[in-house]
């Protein structure tokens, strides 16, 4: 009906602009110090500045090796020409992103199913806890997410309508998918192409192997100047799936199969005993356990219990184009437990990176999880034939107000957790303000948060992390000289008193040793608590802040 049309749709655009006013805020008003997204702003920045496609980055480089420019390119051009006007318009880009996401749901859900699954799914998608964390922060996860959802329905639309124009649009897609993001991008190229063998054999239409050859040679046409590109800088197609059988294959093929320039064979003598804690997001799946990661990803196990029924109606209906979707994952995942090793290398190795991998399929559980709810209320409602519109729209109102109350939970933590991410230390700031006014453009910083240092105190971050666990006088010189770096740059709520040789934190011994050492390290800047002060503090097991800056002298 009209009506339900009006009320859904206005319904949706009241609740979408309220997130992404909810989204903007975090993106907007908070630095850009998350995981990688320093790494990815700072490309982007470069690109705007440089105002050129370079062949090796211009930023997180050193004296041993030089990383060629290859991967995850649409989402850094896309911002690289927002930070053309700055990069307050830069943070923009990302909310936006996620609005449109919910629209192309809102919108595909109501051509496929109804309005009322329309309006459930894009809701639900846009409130998973999975999809706030990479709603404020600047990864290519989103658009890979956009791209994901517009390729399959536009598939999907050439099927029911058997228009070719759907069909090239969704091959450009499927060009975008495939350079917005390195790892997997795969999996959902695979599962088109299945569907298309599916609906070959269902209807034993011989366009189908024409069209299906356009398609395929679209996407391949356009992907392939990324491989010539890279073929004539690197002598290699610098491309990597994420599945470490297939990558074996590729880069078997090439010399330099991972594209950067090694100017100095350099064998470390030291190795961190590991990355950091196994607690929280660091654990893999399994050890996280499977109600807690549903937790973690979508606010409550039973919305994945739910979107499994959904599933199952779907198939009972002999509609299998969404278990085609999905049978490219269950492939991988059964591979690699054959293979044993599907938590120690690949999507399930953190909890963090499961989540981050598989957004793209968020979309869909949202959309499956929604049609099994509303044919509940459906099937409820035909038991009251005579009043069986009033009861629906009773029914559906009840889910929507329930649905909501209950997801506005995990939703306001998950974006209240990531404003403390976002937040830092103000010390920081301040260290990187001096160094932008105090340090020459040229200097090469080594740090441990390399990417937050390379962002927001806009100088190059290098180095070996073996340069954090040498207490070698002359081996740490030769090393950070061999590297090409002039300032460490310490910030000392990441010293690590139990000094366990993690990545992501200094041990406390190794910064006395740089105390002792005054005449190779001298203290050039220190803000916070002194430092002297702070190894007492660390050492009673109370926190410390603040950033101290050595310069290295030869």
């Amino acid at each position: 009906m009209k009506e339900e049309k009006i009320i859904c749709l206005a319904i949706f655009i009241i609740i979408s602009l309220y997130t992404f006013y909810q989204n903007f805020k975090v993106a907007f008003n908070y630095p850009i110090v998350f995981g990688d997204e320093g790494f990815h702003m700072t490309i982007a920045r470069d690109l705007a500045n440089y105002k050129e496609l370079f062949a090796y980055q211009k930023s997180y480089i050193d004296k041993v090796s030089k990383n060629g420019y290859t991967f995850t390119q649409y989402f850094h051009f896309f911002e690289s020409f927002l930070f053309l006007f700055g990069e307050n318009v830069a943070k923009i880009g990302l909310p936006i992103t996620v609005f449109i996401t919910a629209l192309a749901i809102f919108i595909f859900a109501s051509i496929f199913f109804d309005y009322k699954v329309a309006l459930l799914s894009s809701i639900l998608f846009q409130m998973f806890p999975s999809v706030v964390i990479y709603s404020t922060t600047f990864y290519a996860d989103m658009h890979f997410t956009l791209f994901t959802i517009l390729s399959f329905f536009f598939v999907l639309f050439y099927f029911k309508t058997n228009d070719l124009k759907y069909l090239i649009t969704s091959s450009i897609l499927i060009f975008l998918l495939l350079i917005s993001k390195p790892l997997l991008p795969y999996l959902i190229v695979a599962s088109i192409l299945f569907i298309f063998i599916f609906q070959y054999f269902k209807t034993k239409n011989k366009n189908l192997i024409i069209h299906f050859i356009i398609f395929v040679s679209i996407f391949s046409i356009l992907f392939s100047s990324l491989l010539i590109r890279n073929l004539i800088l690197f002598n290699s197609f610098c491309i990597e799936t994420g599945i470490e059988s297939l990558d074996k294959i590729i880069f078997s093929l090439f010399k330099n199969p991972k594209c950067s320039e090694v100017l100095y064979e350099h064998k470390p003598k030291y190795e961190f005993a590991a990355r950091t804690e196994k607690i929280g997001s660091e654990q893999d799946m399994f050890s996280f356990g499977f109600k807690n990661y549903a937790d973690f990803a979508y606010g409550y196990s039973l919305i994945l219990l739910f979107s499994i029924f959904g599933l199952a109606l779907q198939i009972s209906n002999k509609q299998y184009e969404y278990f085609i979707l999905f049978l490219p994952l269950f492939i991988l995942i059964i591979t690699q437990l054959i293979q044993n090793k599907l938590l120690t290398t690949g999507i399930f190795y953190r909890v963090e990176d499961t989540a981050r991998y598989t957004l793209q399929y968020s979309p869909f559980i949202a959309i499956l999880f929604s049609y099994g709810i509303v044919n509940i209320i459906n099937s409820i409602s035909n038991l009251f034939k005579k009043k069986f519109y009033i009861i629906m729209i009773s029914l559906f109102i009840v889910v929507l107000i329930v649905l909501l109350s209950e997801m506005y939970k995990p939703y306001s933590e998950k974006l209240d957790m990531m404003k403390k991410l976002k937040s830092f230390s103000s010390y920081f700031f301040e260290a990187c303000n001096w160094v932008k006014n105090n340090l020459p453009k040229n200097v090469t910083l080594h740090s441990l948060w390399a990417y937050r240092v390379g962002y927001n105190c806009e100088r190059n971050v290098g180095g070996s992390g073996e340069i954090r666990l040498s207490k070698d006088l002359n081996y740490t010189l030769n090393l950070t000289k061999l590297f090409g770096v002039d300032y460490l740059f310490i910030e000392k709520f990441s010293i690590d008193p139990l000094n366990r040789r993690l990545t992501e934190r200094y041990d406390l011994d190794w910064v006395e040793w740089l105390l002792t050492n005054k005449e190779h390290f001298e203290k050039v800047y220190e803000n916070g608590i002194p430092i002297e002060q702070c190894i007492q503090f660390l050492k009673l097991g109370y926190p410390c802040d603040g950033v101290i800056i050595f310069k290295i002298i030869y």
